[in-house]
């Protein structure tokens, strides 16, 4: 059925948009022109970026990060996969836990 490729189910999180993120794209080192979507659910942030953005700028600051919405466990950078058969990238950062980037996702 998947013809040799992986595939993962993940339980559902739902999200909200969220409209106040001041300077988010200054944390994350992109354009805000390259921000499509913010919002969050019950644990995290979520920031769908274009995709040229995501393999070209994203660059995240880290300390600007860390002071992007501190009650929330960390922030997803996601966007829309591309030429190589995928659903979607992202990227998790953590950086009020002392966890800068997901290893398994950087």
């Amino acid at each position: 059925e998947n013809e040799g490729k992986i595939s993962i189910d993940f339980p559902e999180e739902i999200s909200s948009s969220l409209q106040e993120m001041p300077n988010i794209h200054q944390s994350l080192g992109v354009e805000q022109s390259d921000i499509i979507f913010t919002g969050k659910n019950r644990l995290d942030l979520l920031i769908e970026i274009k995709p040229e953005a995501f393999k070209k700028r994203l660059e995240p600051n880290f300390l600007l990060l860390k002071g992007q919405r501190p009650e929330h466990r960390g922030i997803i950078v996601t966007c829309k996969g591309g030429e190589n058969e995928v659903d979607f990238e992202s990227r998790f950062f953590a950086p009020n836990l002392g966890i800068p980037e997901d290893p398994v996702t950087g």
